[in-house]
């Protein structure tokens, strides 16, 4: 990718890969994306992690786990990204997901229609994250879903369920 924005134009190679492959980043790339990548360890294995956190719990009308919204891949994390930040409000369901580099992503869904949006890099932002997406901004937290750009508000939604580690 030749830059972060989220736009068509930031794609710089797009492939479907099976099997064993290798990627080349080049000086001029900003960043790479890979998307339901399945590692093989080799080697030592590696320390066990310290004690598991707790899933996360149902929501009233959607099931979760600890990877987002069972059966809705718009707001759940990848293969095996886990979730740190779960939220349903009346009308979205989100998740922050964190790489295995320590970096996160931002997926969301509306339910009415199933538009849905993903963003790299939301930072944490009180006890929830805030995620840009070309000026945009959805700001997620244990009370709310807040949408905005600039100073205008363009949506705030209550969250009714809301789930962090």
């Amino acid at each position: 990718m030749s830059c972060l924005t989220g736009d068509f134009e930031c794609i710089t190679a797009n492939s479907i890969v099976q099997g064993n492959s290798y990627v080349t980043v080049l000086p001029g790339d900003v960043a790479l994306r890979i998307e339901d990548l399945e590692l093989t360890a080799t080697g030592n294995p590696a320390p066990a992690a310290g004690p598991a956190r707790p899933l996360p719990p149902v929501s009233a009308s959607e099931d979760t786990d600890a990877q987002g919204f069972v059966g809705i891949p718009e707001a759940r994390c990848n293969h095996t990204n886990p979730a740190v930040a779960i939220g349903q409000t009346a009308d979205s369901l989100v998740v922050v997901c964190e790489t295995g580099a320590g970096r996160y992503y931002y997926k969301g869904v509306r339910t009415n229609d199933g538009a849905a949006i993903e963003i790299d890099d939301p930072v944490p932002s009180g006890d929830g994250f805030t995620a840009t997406n070309a000026g945009v901004q959805y700001s997620i937290s244990s009370s709310a879903l807040v949408i905005s750009e600039g100073s205008t508000v363009l949506a705030e939604e209550p969250m009714l369920q809301y789930w962090s580690r």
